[in-house]
């Protein structure tokens, strides 16, 4: 999404996730015995789903940004949130956060990036006219993910016995991004994980100019802050990424 401060959104999901998951007394073992999803002892139904946000300044009751909204399969649900007017510029994500349905869906893929367009003024010029690049980085775990989709007792996701592991960007595996020498660009990264930690750095011979301008949609106190490395050898500062974080990076 792309919103500007001041602006209300009406969000509508539809939830397209396959058949309505059996109750308990619908689900039975081999030997006839009710059997519940279960993950670490709490039911959990896969594909029930939701929308939470990160970074915004929101109610967290309904209908809201609130978590205990559910939606399940085949039906639909409104979500409505009001920006405020003086709402800071940044780079922020969305994901769905129904507990013990989490990790199946968003460490699948589930998630964007939410940005809030920054006032005129609000930062320095020289920002305001670089050229922007979306980069969405999603670590994708496929044996523990089918784990999960076998303790819920799920049968929409995940059916692969692989243990691959891959980081996909805008949903490509190892794309290319072509920029011009000479020019900077201001990239907003958001990276989504179910648990892996990321660390990027420059590889190869050529060596761009890297400088850190924000974390998690909030400006440094001191910015742009160096990442090309000090030095004679120019060793470049790895930048380090969490699940659910942020970074707003000139290159």
């Amino acid at each position: 999404w792309r919103i500007q401060p001041g602006c209300n959104i009406n969000l509508t999901i539809y939830n397209k996730l396959g058949n309505y998951s059996p109750s308990v007394a619908e689900v039975r073992n081999a030997q006839g015995e009710s059997q519940e999803p279960i993950i670490e002892f709490s039911k959990a139904y896969l594909n029930h789903t939701n929308i939470h946000t990160h970074g915004l300044h929101q109610s967290p009751v309904e209908p809201a940004d609130s978590i205990f909204m559910r939606l399940p399969p085949g039906e639909s649900m409104m979500w409505t949130y009001h920006i405020p007017a003086n709402h800071m510029g940044g780079t922020f994500w969305y994901h769905p956060h129904l507990h013990h349905a989490t990790a199946a869906q968003a460490g699948g893929g589930a998630a964007g990036m939410i940005i809030v367009e920054d006032p005129k003024g609000s930062i320095p010029e020289y920002v305001e006219q670089m050229e922007e690049k979306i980069l969405i980085l999603t670590a994708m775990d496929f044996e523990l993910s089918s784990s999960i989709e076998r303790q819920g007792l799920g049968n929409f996701f995940w059916q692969t016995e692989s243990k691959t592991n891959a980081v996909l960007a805008n949903g490509v595996h190892q794309p290319k991004v072509t920029l011009q020498q000479g020019k900077w660009y201001r990239f907003r990264i958001l990276y989504s994980a179910i648990e892996f930690l990321l660390q990027m750095t420059n590889r190869g011979s050529a060596m761009c100019s890297m400088k850190l301008l924000a974390k998690d949609g909030i400006w440094l106190d001191v910015a742009p802050r160096d990442l090309t490395g000090l030095g004679r050898l120019k060793k470049p500062i790895p930048i380090q990424m969490g699940p659910a974080n942020r970074a707003d990076i000139a290159i």
